[in-house]
């Protein structure tokens, strides 16, 4: 299960404005267009009698080929080079140094160095090519528990945080500014409404961000709002249900079940690429292209199997990570 639903309080409501939305779903609500594409197998990593993996989490390109995989199940960060071998792990299970509580939210930064944020830890840590610890400094007390980072060309780290919803974090973690949202009357929303997922544009300072359980991305420079875009499958924001406690707090809850939207991001040059679970027949197995520059629609891809994570190399390799099998694998596939 992908972050939204691992964070089953999320909530959504709905609060726009007009002359926003009347250009906003210029795009929403249309068909889908399949790319004439089928795959071949090259590798794939992790079986039944593999107990390396535990829960793996999203993929993302490493120098060289390779790629880093989160491991949320062995508080891990494995390293798996093109020809699909495990090359090393970092990391294990505690809170002291170069140990982690969390490897969930994490992304890749100029240098290709990973930049995981430990959420129980409150720390953030950068683990280098080989494998090493870099460093790892605290997260800044303005900043909440942490469901997304984006490591951008200029060295700052943008987070979407259950209290904010944005920040933008120094590349030493000093704490910058707040991220304004993106349309009037959002900044009301709860926080766990907000919960989404996010992923660097690298040769610019930008970074894009998608709903978990809502129909819309959002692309930012920095610490600014660009544009606001919906998916090609557009799901509102789901309506919720807040009721004060007898001790002072709040507690809110979906209107029945929220539809689980953005399963996980990638971008290539300027194409952003989107694994969505959503309401289709296809769901858990579509991907869908945008341009990130306009917003566009450019189609979709249909991979061969159930996937939770993708992530498309520079020489046309599709990297898939499954639980279908209920063992958690990851697969290179090629356009044939």
């Amino acid at each position: 299960m992908k972050k939204g639903l691992l964070l089953s309080a999320f909530l959504m409501t709905a609060c726009q404005v007009d002359g926003v939305d009347q250009s906003f779903g210029r795009n929403g609500g249309g068909h889908r267009v399949f790319d004439t594409a089928s795959f071949d197998t090259l590798w794939t990593l992790g079986t039944e009698a593999d107990s390396t993996f535990g829960l793996l989490w999203s993929p993302r390109r490493a120098p060289g080929g390779g790629l880093y995989i989160a491991d949320i199940g062995n508080a891990k960060l494995h390293h798996v080079n093109p020809a699909g071998e495990l090359v090393w792990s970092y990391g294990r299970r505690g809170q002291g140094p170069g140990e982690l509580l969390e490897v969930r939210v994490f992304d890749v930064d100029a240098q290709g160095n990973a930049v995981i944020i430990d959420n129980p830890n409150r720390r953030v840590v950068q683990v280098g090519h080989d494998g090493s610890l870099l460093r790892e400094f605290s997260l800044p007390q303005e900043v909440g528990y942490t469901s997304a980072v984006a490591a951008l060309d200029n060295g700052n780290l943008a987070v979407a945080h259950l209290g904010g919803p944005w920040a933008l974090l120094s590349r030493d973690g000093e704490f910058l500014q707040r991220i304004e949202p993106p349309w009037e009357g959002f900044a009301d929303k709860p926080f766990l409404e907000l919960v989404g997922q996010g992923i660097s544009v690298r040769g610019t300072d930008r970074w894009v961000y998608s709903f978990d359980t809502a129909g819309e991305w959002i692309v930012f420079e920095d610490a600014n709002v660009v544009e606001r875009y919906p998916h090609i499958e557009h799901v509102p924001f789901a309506n919720v249900t807040v009721t004060n406690t007898e001790h002072g707090g709040s507690l809110a809850s979906y209107e029945g079940t929220p539809t689980h939207t953005t399963a996980d991001l990638a971008v290539k040059k300027d194409t952003l690429f989107v694994l969505y679970f959503g309401t289709t027949e296809h769901s858990s197995r579509v991907v869908d292209k945008y341009d990130i520059n306009t917003g566009n629609y450019l189609g979709s891809l249909l991979l061969p199997g159930k996937t939770t994570g993708v992530s498309f190399g520079a020489d046309g390799t599709v990297h898939a990570v499954s639980d279908s099998r209920l063992f958690f694998t990851v697969t290179a596939l090629r356009y044939r």
